[in-house]
């Protein structure tokens, strides 16, 4: 009886820790998945300088994750006003931060795996030249088929209205741009008018 009651409780309390083990492993590894790092799939900076009454520097205009996480840094007129005259963005910028819904995220998925965004070149000249803005550059990176990263510069980007670009200014700028361009600025600047 005393022998029967021992392998009772030793089975008891071996059945006990397995399954306080198994919990153990399914919450870890639920958190694990939950925070486990998302890879960035676009990213998008701009790049100001030798303006009379700006700001100089570069800023983050919108970084995409897989999981629909963004964020991207904002000029805050207020902090402007402060520093009177010309400054570094990193003293003028605030830090933005939000979750695509999954509509928003397909359409710019969609419109980073388009044929059409795969074959833009990696250059753009503003035909003006410099303008009383200053310098300035917008820069895109996104995955090809999530491996390889295609960078495409444009310069003299600050004269110019990237969504609806006038042939002026940029002659051959492709469609497919100014669509993501178009998609990102309605996801940072929800209430304007022009997004």
């Amino acid at each position: 009886m005393k022998m029967n009651f021992l392998i009772l409780l030793s089975l008891v309390i071996f059945c006990f820790f397995a399954s306080s083990c198994s919990k153990a492993d399914a919450v870890s590894l639920r958190q694990l998945n939950e925070s486990a790092p998302s890879r960035v799939i676009l990213e998008i900076e701009h790049l100001s300088y030798g303006s009379m009454d700006g700001f100089n520097g570069r800023t983050l205009g919108f970084r995409l994750y897989e999981n629909g996480k963004f964020e991207y840094e904002e000029i805050s007129n207020e902090k402007l006003k402060e520093y009177k005259g010309q400054t570094f963005t990193s003293e003028a910028i605030s830090k933005k931060a939000g979750i695509l819904s999954e509509s928003e995220l397909t359409e710019i998925r969609e419109i980073l795996d388009s044929k059409e965004i795969h074959n833009v070149k990696d250059y753009f000249k503003n035909a003006e030249g410099f303008c009383t803005c200053g310098a300035s550059r917008t820069e895109i990176r996104y995955k090809i088929e999530g491996s390889y990263i295609k960078n495409i510069n444009i310069d003299g980007s600050g004269c110019a209205d990237l969504k609806n670009t006038d042939k002026k200014y940029f002659p051959q700028f492709p469609k497919v741009l100014s669509e993501l361009i178009k998609q990102v600025q309605k996801i940072t600047y929800p209430n304007s008018e022009n997004s």
